[in-house]
């Protein structure tokens, strides 16, 4: 409920005091039900009520990340939650309400609409190759190696999903984009130990803020195939704010305010991506 009450987070500087009281009083409350879900999770999960209830909350306050322009790190985390709520009921073969989100069946419901996503800018798909593989000599830890190599094959992926590419395309190119994409999810959320996903999201690890930032980046880009899994549902109540699509923008915006002087060279195309989205050459399905 705590969660829930959290659900004012768009800061608007414009807004009237009333409007910035709520979304005080939105993170107030949004830290409130962080505690007390690490509370509940701390005693286990020990009946369908209660484990569908912290399933509920974390899944609550990761859709609630997406409007904080610092939320990137607790986006990542709270799906890290879902995970570990899940595995531990599914260990206790306690059913869980969700249970669509898990396993093949969304992406088979999307297969087609997929395939007739739009095609991804040649160009803007082989700059991000060329700017994510500039981080190789950084990456030393295990996380942030695995993190680099699957944003580089996604990257490289919309490569043979580009509608620059000059041999014919197969008709599962963008599917292909997309699933490498979950993979990356799938190593954050799934295969990577705490103590690794603890020093790639640290705060003063330059890697990891590189690569967070690519992250990003690339989703933004790739927007015209993934807002394909959003459309699958019942969008009536979905909220739009100025960036539409590209709300998460605001996590680039954030992630480049606190850029040391000497990482400035390896984040010339995340800003590329930030200027085109905020300044409108981004709508919706396509790139200009």
């Amino acid at each position: 409920m705590l969660a829930l009450s959290a659900s004012d987070l768009i800061s608007d500087p414009t807004a009237s005091t009333s409007s910035r009281n709520h979304t005080c009083t939105a993170i107030h409350h949004r830290i409130k039900a962080i505690a007390s879900l690490n509370t509940a999770i701390s005693s286990g999960v020990n009946s369908f009520e209660e484990g569908n209830a912290m399933l509920a909350t974390c899944f609550i306050l990761l859709f609630q990340s997406t409007l904080i322009s610092d939320g990137l790190v607790e986006y990542m985390t709270f799906i890290r939650g879902t995970i570990a709520i899940a595995t531990c009921m599914g260990s206790q073969q306690i059913k869980f309400i969700f249970h669509e989100l898990w396993g093949k069946q969304g992406v088979n419901s999307m297969d087609l609409a997929l395939q007739q996503s739009p095609l991804i800018n040649g160009e803007l798909a082989k700059s991000a190759c060329r700017s994510i593989e500039s981080l190789l000599p950084l990456c030393k830890a295990q996380g942030e190696l695995d993190m680099y190599g699957a944003l580089l094959i996604t990257a490289r992926s919309l490569i043979t999903s580009s509608k620059d590419v000059k041999f014919p395309l197969t008709s599962r190119a963008n599917n292909l984009a997309y699933l490498s994409l979950r993979s990356i999810y799938n190593i954050f959320s799934f295969t990577m130990s705490h103590e690794d996903f603890r020093d790639l999201t640290r705060i003063s690890n330059d890697a990891g803020n590189a690569i967070l930032a690519h992250l990003v980046a690339l989703q933004l880009i790739m927007t015209p195939i993934t807002r394909v899994e959003r459309l699958q549902r019942d969008t009536r109540h979905v909220v739009r704010d100025k960036f539409n699509d590209g709300k998460t923008v605001k996590w680039l915006r954030h992630l480049h305010a606190n850029v040391p002087n000497h990482m400035n060279k390896y984040y010339g195309w995340t800003r590329y991506v930030e200027d085109e989205v905020i300044n409108g050459k981004y709508f919706g399905d396509k790139w200009e």
